[in-house]
């Protein structure tokens, strides 16, 4: 059966926020294959409000087929018009958007009504009718056409916008009690399914449990022997194909993680309910990847919950038999990287959109990956526009952030090497063991805690060198050099130390060997800090708080309250350091280096580099300083050097 199918085909915007003048022909080489449209440019440069600016539009369009909605309440817009979104110094801003089927929606916003119609010209301005009742009381004008046939009960037009902490300018706030409304009860006049989609997987799981019960109980058809003479149930229906389908998804989700395949399968009953888990198989063998759907990662809950939904909405309209070709519509996500790892970015997603070949994409993205896979995976074949002047991308070299990406990989990659020919240079030249810590003050304090150790005739079989450097490591460096280092045999142990105040020191708090006589280990609490901690909270509370001779000294985050950031011990003392709210929030104690000041705007904290150097060098108020709170992680280097207590 044909399906009626409507998509963008030209947008033209003038001083629109900061899209200074667009104008867009959408040429797709088949009407039934429409290209995908990925929108770039730097923060700040209009995707979103592009995005919003086409959404906006189909619902007006939808509004003419339907007296009630779910996108927007009564007759509300569901984008705020506003003249602040009048570029800087323009009297006029035009929006028109046209979609295939005749249909289109045009805006006016501006500030002069009068001037405006004094140069107004309809070839520049189509869709504008100048003598508007409203367009002359308000300088507000808004239309319409929608094409003949309801396109919004026979194809897919949805909105995933990104999930964010604020809600934009754009959003008419009096809609927000529908933002999360659903309705699966259609009425004469009256819509019942939302564009706009937020919380997607709790929604998809429900339906996909509707999905794979209306199999087992409509679809079962035959029993077919199989190889080993055993007979293999068989189905056919629409619902054997939403299910095949979201296999697929998981299937491309999963390869990435070494997975041959994976499904989707229903959970034992667990109470009153049951849940949807994820299987997958490797090596002819099937394993448990989610117990549960929610279970899930961020990014990959966040994709599957896309396409499902698109399939979802397909089913709402009745799509034939459920052939994947046959699905047609628009679909709008913004951001479609967030969350993401790049490999993820690059391969999966492209892969995923090819899928849906009648679905029209207009995605926008920061990711140079994503873009990169996008062009392998659709060669020519899709339209990188480039905001605020939606300009046509041929080369992607070209655009900024790619530029931006290889400058940043290409540094990266010069400083690694530096760091591992240094640290080979050392191991070449001696043969004791090789200590190598994330931070730059980092090697001062555990080099200092030996010494003291030592001359207390501690640790003595600790015969180590530190690898000595005055510029940034961090975390991830060191975990990439560390484990480049394990490819190959070294003649001497190398550990790398970590604190355990991120993620990738958190995976070492059980210190681990990597290979090739190459260990990690992480620092761990010893002074009743907390879990997360960074080297300089192995100190007692007393000594790390000491004050120097002109007054100054380091501060914690909890000596602060959490509204105006006060030292509670003397209100006089007042922090701009942004790392009080955070570990105030997150139950944790972190060291304040910088930004405490006095009634005199006078800076009072020591900073961390000034705080390992005058440990190590001895001076005070540090000369006596006690280093108690290293034993536990001279005990653990002991341990790897002894090849004890590693996994």
């Amino acid at each position: 059966m044909a399906r009626a199918n409507m998509y963008l085909s030209n947008v033209k915007l003038k001083n629109y926020g900061p899209l200074g003048e667009v104008n867009l022909e959408l040429k797709n080489e088949s009407e039934d294959n429409p290209k995908p449209i990925v929108l770039i440019g730097q923060n700040g440069s209009g995707k979103t409000l592009f995005l919003s600016n086409i959404l906006h539009a189909l619902i007006e369009i939808k509004r003419k087929k339907y007296n009630t909605l779910l996108e927007v309440s009564e007759n509300n817009y569901y984008r705020v018009g506003s003249l602040n979104y009048v570029k800087a110094g323009a009297l006029t801003a035009y929006n028109r958007i046209e979609f295939t089927d005749n249909a289109s929606f045009t805006e006016v916003m501006t500030k002069n009504y009068e001037k405006f119609k004094e140069s107004f010209s309809a070839e520049e301005f189509p869709g504008v009718h100048i003598e508007d009742q409203k367009l002359r009381e308000s300088g507000f004008f808004g239309s319409a056409i929608a094409p003949q046939e309801n396109i919004f009960e026979k194809g897919v037009y949805l909105f995933f916008p990104v999930e964010r902490y604020y809600t934009p300018t754009w959003i008419n706030k009096s809609n927000e009690n529908l933002s999360y409304a659903s309705d699966e009860h259609g009425f004469v006049g009256r819509s019942s399914s939302n564009m706009v989609k937020y919380n997607v997987l709790t929604s998809i799981e429900e339906w996909l449990l509707d999905v794979i019960i209306d199999k087992e109980l409509y679809e079962r058809k035959s029993f077919v022997p199989d190889a080993n003479g055993r007979y293999q149930i068989t189905y056919s229906g629409p619902n054997s194909n939403i299910q095949g389908t979201i296999n697929s998804f998981l299937t491309i989700l999963y390869k990435h993680k070494g997975y041959d395949s994976a499904r989707i399968a229903v959970t034992e009953r667990t109470g009153l309910y049951r849940q949807i888990k994820i299987l997958g198989s490797r090596d002819g063998k099937e394993y448990e990847i989610m117990p549960i759907m929610t279970n899930m990662s961020s990014g990959e809950a966040m994709v599957l919950g896309m396409m499902a939904s698109i399939l979802r909405e397909a089913d709402r309209v009745g799509v034939g038999n459920f052939h994947i070709k046959d699905i047609k519509g628009i679909v709008l996500i913004d951001e479609i990287d967030a969350h993401m790892h790049s490999d993820f970015v690059q391969e999966a997603l492209p892969e995923l959109i090819h899928f849906f070949s009648g679905i029209q994409f207009i995605i926008s993205s920061h990711s140079p990956f994503f873009l990169l896979g996008m062009k392998e995976q659709f060669e020519d074949n899709c339209s990188f526009i480039e905001l605020p002047f939606g300009e046509n991308v041929d080369n992607l070299i070209n655009f900024k952030e790619i530029r931006n990406c290889f400058e940043v990989v290409n540094r990266t990659y010069t400083d690694f090497i530096e760091e591992y020919e240094t640290v080979v240079d050392e191991m070449r030249r001696l043969k004791r063991p090789l200590i190598i810590t994330e931070g730059k003050t980092d090697w001062k304090h555990l080099k200092h805690a030996l010494e003291i150790f030592h001359s207390k005739k501690l640790f003595k079989s600790i015969d180590v060198r530190f690898l000595e450097y005055e510029s940034d490591m961090g975390a991830d460096k060191l975990d990439s050099l560390i484990s480049k280092l394990a490819m190959i045999n070294q003649t001497a142990p190398i550990i790398g130390v970590f604190d355990n105040d991120c993620k990738v020191g958190k995976k070492y708090t059980e210190p681990k060997s990597l290979g090739n006589n190459v260990y990690a280990c992480s620092i761990t609490d010893t002074q009743g800090y907390g879990e997360e901690i960074s080297i300089e909270l192995l100190y007692s509370r007393d000594d790390l708080t000491k004050k120097w001779p002109d007054r100054r000294r380091l501060f914690l985050t909890d000596e602060f309250s959490e509204r105006s950031h006060q030292l509670k011990a003397d209100t006089s003392i007042v922090s701009q350091n942004k790392t009080i709210a955070d570990a105030i929030k997150r139950g944790i104690v972190k060291v304040v280096d910088s930004e405490v000041y006095n009634d005199k705007e006078k800076e009072l904290a020591v900073s961390k580099e000034e705080f390992a150097k005058q440990i190590y060098e001895g001076k005070q108020p540090y000369k006596n300083i006690k280093v108690d709170g290293f034993r536990k992680i001279f005990e653990t280097i002991e341990g790897i050097l002894n090849k004890q207590s590693v996994d």
